[in-house]
């Protein structure tokens, strides 16, 4: 039922500050049959900067919650409380600096109900209250001042349908002048605020009267579509004639009107072309600002780091390889490996040269590789610098675990500095480490590596470390396969499973996807010990509850897995009514995690013992795109999330960085692995099934793997091994820096 009502915030229960999202007590009074008749009612809803002893005239609806029931705010008015009491109430909320609970009595025992005026149109009479000079009568005017212009920016930005969490980012950003700047140019939000697009900017503008042909317009909507093809797509660049005609498409206006905005940005610097010749001949191509230089210097920095020949800890320089090679086979004796031609070659080829790449799929030994390159370093050179990273937290901890050397994610090796939002470690402040291992390259995307190769010395020794035929990174580019295909960086292919590993069916299986065969299905049912299986389901609300028992029931139960920390299910899509991570985690939240403390941000419910995935990087709290950690503890409106790396504390408008992981998406998941992995494939997804994606979410799993769904849809998914070709130049600028 719609109500409508003036009242007087006399408690507030909870406000976030980033939202405005409040909870509050008020005081509504009524004339009835002569009486004066006052209650208290609940209210809940956007209130930005509210304070204790305001006025507001509410429009809202009655709702049922499990505290009862509330009134959920429509819309708003603020009005000035108009009697003593709440003027009172008002003042000494503290809303206002200078004025206290003492100054605010004293104030309405001289002014009475003329208060708020006295502040509005006179503050200097504040003077004739004793004690108060001219310094405090200065604050309190300013404060004044200061809350009468958020208020009225405020409800002057949210008659242009902003949300109060927006409307608090503008004026952050902005300040007293946020309305002229929005309505001088609206599509600035869209490059200034984060988490407001061009969509929401363009329905701003538009209201404002902009025209559909609007210089400004036309420019902002060609930055969002290319930057859809950078951030979700994973191109560097992008042809000219395509992302014309996307915009043109989106906008619905001619393309002369889309070139000029073109020409603009290139003269503002935002974007820049380049003429390249490609398999259909010699075309444009259109990179935002920083990926070009990123790309461009990347090969720069790879070339001179490969043609400095000063190294101290040169290898070639002290003996040749044939030295080298008996030597390691030695070691490799000493752990009773022995070493294949192809893995002999690789450690060779990182032990005498400046840079290499090993890259091979799962069960190919490159973590051996990596543990006979270290002892042979410790051996000949003792001390020698020796740095490993990788791309996410869970793979440099694996990477520790396996060689027993230390080692760290590739951000926290570059050291981010949230207070100067950089990275310390750059071309004048250099790692210091001879030689630098870096695992899961397929994960690194162009700015990225670019960060990292500036802060690599030229004499030092690099050797990336990778499968080439998992999915490309998140971010955009297709690093480890540019370095690869420029034929210019010696490279390695391991292509033979080891004799341990060929018991492992995950890994045949593996191998026999990535060569186009369909992989040993083994029923799933009792008898059969097997760390692979296949459940043939083609229902999927049925291959829905098939997971759901597999991990909340049979898998602990028959095996002991901990369905939190030793069970990850993947699935190809994130948006899907039955079988979509998002779905997925809701029902697997319920099915295991009991707890009673939670907290809630827009949708998202969190609870103490969730698992959950960081979605986006935060330098700040030194957690990246990917990591998964777990809720420690929720108190305080406080999310404390134990990563690999430690605690990490959310508030709430940080909420929207996290999502539950009981269920994640295969790209997501790069980088880590967990002992069990359960994935549907089904026709649901067949937008989306491709030979590497399910190679990648096999190779996941350590210790068994469970495909639930269709064999039919799996074999289409394995037929097709169209990779979608991100653009980037990388590979051509590597061979042309070389040439």
């Amino acid at each position: 039922m719609e109500v409508f009502f003036t009242g007087e915030i006399r408690h507030i229960i909870f406000n976030a500050p980033d939202t405005g999202f409040t909870v509050a007590v008020v005081t509504v009074t009524n004339v009835i049959s002569g009486e004066i008749q006052t209650k208290e009612v609940k209210v809940s809803g956007e209130l930005p900067k509210v304070s204790v002893g305001e006025v507001l005239e509410i429009k809202g609806e009655w709702v049922e919650t499990k505290y009862g029931q509330q009134i959920k705010i429509v819309s708003y008015n603020y009005s000035h409380p108009t009697t003593e009491h709440g003027i009172f109430n008002f003042l000494k909320s503290g809303l206002v600096e200078g004025i206290g609970p003492t100054l605010a009595a004293e104030i309405i025992d001289k002014f009475g109900t003329e208060a708020l005026d006295i502040l509005d149109n006179d503050i200097t009479r504040l003077s004739e209250i004793e004690g108060i000079g001219v310094k405090r009568i200065t604050t309190i005017k300013e404060s004044w001042l200061k809350h009468k212009k958020i208020r009225e920016v405020m409800i002057q930005l949210q008659a242009y349908d902003i949300s109060t969490g927006f409307c608090m980012k503008i004026y952050d950003k902005y300040g007293v002048d946020s309305l002229n700047v929005i309505q001088r140019n609206p599509y600035r939000l869209a490059y200034d605020i984060e988490g407001i697009g061009f969509i929401k900017a363009d329905k701003i503008g538009l209201r404002l009267g902009f025209p559909t042909d609007s210089p400004e317009r036309i420019k902002a909507a060609l930055l969002y579509t290319l930057n859809l093809k950078t951030s979700e797509e994973g191109h560097v660049c992008y042809p000219y004639s395509l992302l014309i005609v996307a915009t043109m498409e989106l906008l619905n206006v001619e393309e002369k009107l889309v070139y000029s905005a073109f020409t603009d940005l290139v003269k503002e610097e935002k974007i820049i072309y380049e003429k390249v010749e490609d398999r259909i001949g010699e075309q444009w191509y259109i990179y935002p600002i920083k990926l070009y230089r990123y790309e461009k210097q990347a090969a720069v920095f790879l070339k001179s780091i490969m043609d400095q020949t000063n190294s101290t800890f040169r290898i070639e320089d002290i003996r040749d390889e044939a030295d080298v090679a008996n030597e390691v086979y030695n070691i490799a004796e000493g752990y009773d490996i022995k070493l294949t031609q192809k893995q002999m070659d690789a450690v060779v080829n990182s032990l005498t040269g400046k840079v290499s790449i090993i890259t091979g799929g799962p069960g190919t030994g490159k973590t051996t590789i990596i543990k006979i390159i270290i002892r042979y370093l410790n051996k000949n050179f003792g001390d020698v610098l020796i740095s490993m990273a990788a791309p996410t937290g869970r793979a440099a901890k694996r990477m520790k675990e396996v060689t027993g050397h230390s080692a760290s994610t590739i951000h926290r090796l570059l050291e981010f500095n949230p207070g100067v939002k950089r990275f310390i470690k750059d071309e004048d402040n250099q790692l210091l480490c001879r030689y630098l291992i870096i695992d899961e390259s397929s994960m690194i995307d162009i700015s990225l590596m670019y960060y990292l190769l500036k802060a690599v010395p030229e004499d030092t020794v690099i050797i990336f470390i990778g499968d080439m035929y998992q999915l490309p990174s998140i971010g955009p580019g297709n690093v480890l396969r540019d370095m690869i295909g420029s034929e210019i960086i010696p490279t390695v292919t391991l292509d033979v499973v080891f004799r341990q590993a060929k018991n492992s069916m995950i890994s045949v299986n593996a191998h026999l996807i990535n060569a186009g065969k369909m992989p040993h299905l083994i029923p799933f049912k009792n008898g059969n010990e097997s760390p692979f299986y296949f459940i043939e389901e083609e229902d999927p609300e049925k291959i829905k509850d098939k997971i759901e028992t597999l991990v909340s029931k049979y898998l602990p139960e028959k095996y002991g897995y901990d369905p939190m920390r030793d069970i990850q299910v993947l699935s190809p899509m994130n948006i899907d009514k039955i079988l979509g991570t998002t779905v997925l985690n809701q029902e697997l939240q319920q099915l295991l995690n009991k707890s009673q403390v939670e907290i809630k941000r827009g949708y998202l419910l969190f609870k103490e013992g969730d698992k959950v995935m960081q979605i986006k990087n935060n330098y700040d709290k030194n957690v990246f795109n990917g990591d998964i950690g777990y809720i420690d503890s929720i108190r305080d409106k406080k999310v404390y999330v134990n990563f690999d790396d430690g605690i990490v504390i959310y508030e709430n408008f940080d909420l929207d960085e996290l999502r539950l992981s009981y269920a994640v998406s295969i790209h997501k998941f790069q980088g880590s692995e967990y002992p069990v992995i359960v994935l549907p494939i089904t026709k649901r997804h067949y937008r989306l099934l491709q030979r590497n994606l399910i190679y990648t979410g096999i190779t996941r799993g350590k210790e068994l793997v469970i495909l639930v769904g269709s064999s039919y849809w799996l074999q289409i998914g394995i037929n097709n091994n169209k990779i979608q070709k991100r653009h980037t130049f990388l590979k051509k600028r590597i061979i042309s820096e070389s040439a």
